[in-house]
């Protein structure tokens, strides 16, 4: 998933909107909330809405992407 993030960082246009239909399951959530958290780590500003999914589902759905990342060696430390 790297370098698909990557490459999608490298092509985003500034103050552009995209929105992102797909069916449910899909891993919409999980595509938009991975690609927001590239593109801050990067140093690239970012609005993200989900009109779906609670706010503590969404840090549950963040806490374990860090989990698994750490698991991974992805990431030295949790903050």
């Amino acid at each position: 998933m790297g370098g698909i993030v990557f490459a999608v960082i490298i092509g985003v246009v500034a103050q552009t909107v995209f929105l992102l239909l797909a069916a449910p399951g899909t891993g919409k959530t999980t595509l938009c909330q991975q690609l927001a958290e590239e593109m801050a780590r990067h140093g690239k500003h970012v609005v993200y809405f989900n009109f779906e999914m609670s706010k503590e589902q969404m840090l549950a759905k963040a806490l374990s992407y860090h989990r698994a990342k750490k698991n991974a060696g992805g990431e030295k430390s949790m903050k």
